[in-house]
């Protein structure tokens, strides 16, 4: 079979002219993948995720249901699951030694989720061990790697949640790149919905505009100058070197505007693409989200939670809850945290975006205690990285 007669996805009603080619998916995913993972120094590894990910469809197995699915009579029979996600992962750890492990990883679970090391039936000792189609028909230099190298420094007593969340996040671009590639040539009318909002550098103006009035309408009171000392601190430690921040402050304090203050002129100093805004209670979620939304604008704020559902005609914010692709987001410790320890691709898609943003967790001291050390390790590695 040529290079041309290898497809990615096809669709009914299409005629085979019009169906994905496999390498430009392969390619495409490649190039998404590494520009997501760059923000964490690992374009090379999300590169090389891309273009391996699908290395299994190169078999005569899965083209045969592709087509089939695509309306060819003759191959109906063929129609039926084909393993195409087990031949990267083999392919990575053959190649790559350890780094090749973590894509293994990375790879396996693109379709299923994360698989455990060992402790099931599908676990990635048994996909590395499994007998798979033929997918040798894949292009020799679509299978060339050059050695990769650890974006991060192992440290002996926290190695296990460095390699933990590094691998989430490097899953994370992998999914998040075959989600939309797929949705591009599925969908392209959805597609094109998405994005489209103004960076921080352009919310950050109306922000403090708005801010700056408020300022001058406020009354001379001792609360109120209060505020504005808290206000002046948080922008002062806004020049600081990126780290972990605390902000004890009394209700009636401000901190709302003072915190995504401080947020903002981080931010813009540091080069963070946006901030993500954490909070326990949906009904203080609903406030802070609306006060944002009055400082900078409807359309800048994405609000994620269980309680709110986006207008129907709003199909950006939708699209957006996928994988918080927006400047400014609100959402809850539950959303946050399992999202950050979880395997689905759909829970975990959004990871790559978190990085290289400012968190702000609201009401701190409602972190239920029996997890309190894996979240506090979590945002240690965020932090750290």
């Amino acid at each position: 079979m040529s290079e041309k007669e290898f497809y990615a996805h096809s669709l009914p009603g299409r005629p085979e002219s019009q169906w994905q080619r496999l390498r430009e998916h392969l390619e495409n995913c490649a190039q998404r993948a590494a520009a997501f993972s760059s923000v964490f120094s690992a374009s090379d590894w999300g590169h090389v995720a891309g273009l391996w990910h699908d290395m299994g469809k190169y078999s005569r197995e899965f083209q045969s249901r592709i087509r089939a699915a695509g309306g060819e009579e003759a191959h109906v029979e063929a129609v039926g699951k084909v393993d195409h996600s087990t031949a990267g992962a083999q392919h990575a750890a053959r190649c790559l030694g350890h780094a090749g492990k973590a894509l293994a990883y990375v790879i396996a679970g693109h379709h299923g989720g994360l698989p455990d090391g060992l402790s099931t039936d599908s676990c990635l000792r048994s996909r590395l061990e499994k007998t798979i189609p033929d997918y040798t028909h894949c292009h020799q230099d679509l299978m060339n790697s050059r050695p990769l190298t650890l974006p991060i420094v192992p440290v002996k007593e926290r190695a296990g949640i460095q390699f933990s969340l590094f691998i989430r996040m490097l899953y994370s671009c992998l999914v998040d790149a075959d989600f939309l590639d797929t949705e591009a040539f599925v969908d392209a009318v959805k597609h094109r919905g998405r994005g489209g909002y103004k960076p921080l550098a352009e919310l950050s103006p109306l922000f403090f505009a708005r801010l700056e009035e408020l300022r001058g309408k406020a009354l001379a009171s001792e609360v109120n100058r209060q505020r504005e000392t808290i206000l002046q601190e948080c922008l002062r430690a806004a020049e600081w070197e990126p780290g972990l921040f605390s902000l004890t402050v009394p209700t009636g304090g401000g901190k709302t505007l003072s915190s995504m203050a401080f947020a903002l002129r981080h931010a813009l100093k540091h080069g963070f693409r946006r901030i993500i805004y954490v909070i326990p209670f949906t009904s203080i979620i609903e406030q802070n989200a609306a006060v944002f939304r009055s400082m900078i604008g409807e359309e800048a704020v994405l609000e994620h939670h269980s309680n709110f559902e986006p207008a129907e005609e709003d199909h950006r914010s939708r699209l957006a809850a996928e994988n918080w692709d927006a400047p400014i987001i609100v959402t809850t410790n539950v959303q946050f945290f399992e999202s950050l320890f979880a395997n689905r691709s759909s829970r975990c898609r959004k990871l790559h975006n978190i990085a290289g943003s400012v968190v702000i967790l609201d009401e701190v001291q409602t972190l239920p205690a029996p997890y309190l050390l894996p979240c506090l390790e979590v945002l240690r590695e965020l932090a750290a990285t």
